[in-house]
């Protein structure tokens, strides 16, 4: 499922970016459940990193346009 996302990522559809960006959050909010199997091979290093990425790549307090991106909180712009 996760390479699936990443693969839609990147879709000319920005619909479905942006659902992929939620289920890459569903997915690191799933990986760090108490109960979550563990993949030994990736390191808790890379879990936190990827986790992290995946966190914001989904925010909904983020709107994604074209190149830009804009926090709803705060006026700042991102590129």
């Amino acid at each position: 499922m996760e390479i699936a996302l990443l693969v839609a990522l990147t879709s000319a559809d920005s619909g479905i970016s942006e659902l992929a960006t939620k289920g890459l959050r569903l997915l690191s909010h799933a990986d760090r459940q108490p109960d979550a199997p563990v993949n030994e091979n990736v390191s808790e290093e890379e879990r936190s990193k990827r986790n992290f990425i995946y966190e914001q790549l989904g925010d909904p307090k983020v709107v994604v346009v074209g190149e830009f991106s804009y926090h709803l909180e705060s006026p700042t712009v991102h590129s």
